[in-house]
């Protein structure tokens, strides 16, 4: 399976249990790449798609999804061991946070692969970063 994660410049994902910040360019871009796959997320990360579907809302996603699913991850603990690929929305500004990435993906075996600006609608600039497991490029 593929993780998303949206972290702030400095590593940031949550802050009092809420997510930091949110951006329909942003929702219409993680739908855009995983169209054609399943797109799996918590209840609580669908209440910010209010432009539709084309995922599944579920509090038990990260046990339910299949092996080439993706999973936005906002408000969970995850596991990347059995994780094919990251995908890192980077806000490219500074958020309160009391839950950060702490993750060295280097270490845990993943490689960059792309990277890409563009313009969010309430972010001047959203970075993408997709990362693959090594065994798998």
């Amino acid at each position: 399976m593929y993780y998303i994660f949206c972290i702030d410049e400095r590593g940031g994902r949550l802050f009092l249990r809420r997510r930091q910040s949110q951006d329909r360019a942003l929702r219409e871009r993680m739908l855009s790449l995983t169209a054609g796959h399943t797109l799996w997320m918590s209840n609580y990360s669908a209440g910010q798609f209010t432009e539709g579907g084309g995922f599944i809302a579920d509090d038990n996603y990260l046990q339910k999804a299949g092996e080439d699913d993706y999973c936005f991850v906002e408000d969970k603990e995850f596991d990347l061991s059995a994780c094919k690929g990251v995908i890192l929305y980077n806000w490219n500004r500074h958020y309160p946070a009391d839950v950060t990435w702490d993750v060295d993906l280097a270490s845990a075996g993943f490689v960059l692969a792309a990277e890409t600006d563009f313009a969010g609608h309430s972010h001047e600039k959203i970075t993408e970063s997709i990362y693959t497991k090594e065994r798998d490029r």
